[in-house]
């Protein structure tokens, strides 16, 4: 990091700076509440000196601070102050990030319209050609949200115009599109579409991200699963897991352990969905995830209720009674 040189300047602005260049320290390392004490003490000392040329910049990074921690009201709040900051200062730079943190904090506010409204406002703010990635990032988040209100017209239409223009410009992006649309087909119960998509995802993706990868085999498992195919979505799936041996994702192998147990409850195979339960359970306890560590200790007690295993019933009732 270049520090900036502080001879013949205000001293509450130096102080203000070299917060400012700590707070982005302890940002980058992901110590986000920290950052967030050092943004507000050098925030305090700017405005002392009403020195706004800096209240864009710090407003949104306060902003990225609440929303690293799920605190999206918060951030929401700073986001819009360092719109109007940016915009009253001429900071285009800041204010593209703004607009852009506007529409996805309102996305995790489940504020569909809202976040369409930043993000058209975005888009018109960037050079297509010069920033693609962006763009089409945004047109995703676009797409999510039209999934979100169940205009799935919409998803497709966008979602197919960007598998144009992403076919000669970046293969990531478009494996992440075909991915999407494998889910969304899921949704509509058009296991063959589906299918298809996940396939295009998985050729892409093949010999590349093994997490990418993984992903796509679960979803394309999914599809499998639906139509009964139960020992394809089974390989499909351990094949994903063992893409992750050496680089484990705590949130895939939930996600993974979810779909085996359906599979295994509907192929009434007991002695692997005993198995998967456990799995299940030692990772929702390392996740702290209670109210859903409760629903599988509830399966697992009714599992052994049906089999007349009052010793193993009793003992996951107790494990309930103990999370309340």
């Amino acid at each position: 990091m270049e520090f900036v040189d502080y001879e013949d300047k205000n001293l509450n602005i130096v102080k203000a700076e070299k917060n400012k260049q700590k707070g982005d320290i302890l940002f980058n390392d992901k110590n986000f509440f920290e950052a967030a004490l050092y943004y507000v003490d050098a925030l305090d000392l700017y405005n002392k000196e009403q020195y706004e040329v800096e209240f864009a910049y710090i407003y949104n990074k306060l902003g990225a601070c609440k929303a690293n921690t799920f605190q999206y009201l918060e951030a929401l709040s700073y986001y819009h102050k360092a719109y109007y900051y940016s915009s009253t200062n001429k900071d285009s730079e800041t204010f593209k990030k703004s607009v852009y943190n506007l529409a996805w904090c309102y996305k995790k506010l489940d504020r569909y319209d809202e976040c369409i409204k930043y993000l058209d406002e975005y888009l018109d703010l960037i050079d297509k050609s010069d920033n693609f990635v962006n763009y089409a990032y945004a047109q995703i988040l676009i797409a999510n949200c039209y999934e979100s209100k169940k205009e799935y017209d919409e998803v497709v239409k966008i979602y197919n115009s960007l598998i144009t223009e992403c076919e000669n410009k970046n293969k990531n992006l478009l494996g992440y599109i075909y991915n999407n649309l494998g889910e969304l087909y899921i949704y509509l119960n058009d296991l063959d579409k589906s299918i298809k998509y996940y396939s295009l995802a998985e050729e892409l993706r093949r010999d590349k991200n093994p997490n990418d990868l993984a992903y796509t085999y679960l979803g394309k498992a999914k599809a499998l699963m639906k139509l009964e195919n139960y020992y394809g979505a089974l390989e499909l799936i351990y094949d994903g897991l063992s893409l992750l041996k050496d680089n484990p994702n705590e949130e895939i192998h939930i996600k993974a352990s979810y779909t085996l147990s359906e599979i295994y409850s509907s192929m009434n195979d007991k002695k692997n969905l005993k198995r998967i339960y456990l799995n299940l359970i030692e990772l929702l306890r390392k996740a702290n995830r209670k109210e859903e560590l409760i629903k599988i200790y509830a399966k697992s007690a009714l599992l052994y209720l049906d089999e007349d295993d009052k010793n193993n019933c009793e003992k996951y009732i107790k494990y309930i009674e103990e999370l309340y």
